[in-house]
């Protein structure tokens, strides 16, 4: 009798261990799919805050800023009039940046960020894949390349 006891607890048991490795295949397989849908959707946002500041250059009328497309490269250039007005907008001109390189690097989207002084004619460029700013140069030498 304790023979067929033993023998019962020892298939619950094993059941058990069954049941559990089942289930915890079930958790990471749900995991996964939760993980996959939250990037997706993390990515469709990235995709859609890329695509409003685009927007807003090409439909706006007036709009400060140009966005083009150069050798496979995004170019997203936030225009002023001169460098005052540039630095009294600085926590704008680092969101716009931070959220354009960010948007694109999370994308796969080669990209550069450039702030230029109209009547200064000069020009300043941030490189989305390094997040390193380059030295202020002028207008001109786009024009000359």
């Amino acid at each position: 009798m304790k023979k067929v006891m033993l023998g019962f607890v020892l298939v619950g048991v094993l059941s058990s261990c069954t049941y559990n490795t089942y289930a915890a295949k079930q958790d990471d397989q749900l995991k996964s799919e939760i993980k996959q849908a939250e990037l997706k959707e993390n990515n469709n946002s990235l995709k859609d805050t890329r695509d409003k500041l685009i927007n807003a250059c090409r439909t706006v009328e007036d709009s400060p800023c140009i966005f083009t497309q150069r050798n496979g490269i995004d170019h997203f250039v936030l225009i002023y009039p001169n460098e005052k007005e540039m630095l009294s907008s600085k926590e704008a001109t680092m969101n716009t940046a931070a959220a354009f390189c960010l948007s694109s690097m999370e994308l796969s989207i080669p990209a550069q960020f450039h702030v230029a002084l109209l009547y200064e004619k000069i020009v300043q460029d941030l490189n989305c894949s390094t997040d390193t700013w380059g030295q202020w140069y002028s207008i001109d030498e786009i024009k000359h390349n």
